[in-house]
């Protein structure tokens, strides 16, 4: 039997962006502040099984063919 994990991905909510100097490497320096929401999405990884995706719920059907 393959190994199986699950979790939940919690949706995380972006209140506040600030783009500050741009650092030496070429990224920007970033402040934020979030707020975790209550809901999210379900993840399952299953070994020994091709690459994947579907998607389920109430709106997918807006999401075309996920499989």
């Amino acid at each position: 039997m393959a190994w199986v994990g699950k979790t939940r991905a919690r949706a995380k909510i972006n209140l506040t962006l600030h783009i500050k100097r741009r650092k030496t490497d070429g990224y920007h320096e970033l402040e934020s502040l979030v707020a975790f929401a209550s809901v999210g999405d379900e993840v399952e990884l299953i070994a020994d099984r091709p690459l994947s995706l579907r998607v389920t719920g109430p709106e997918s059907v807006h999401l075309g063919e996920t499989e």
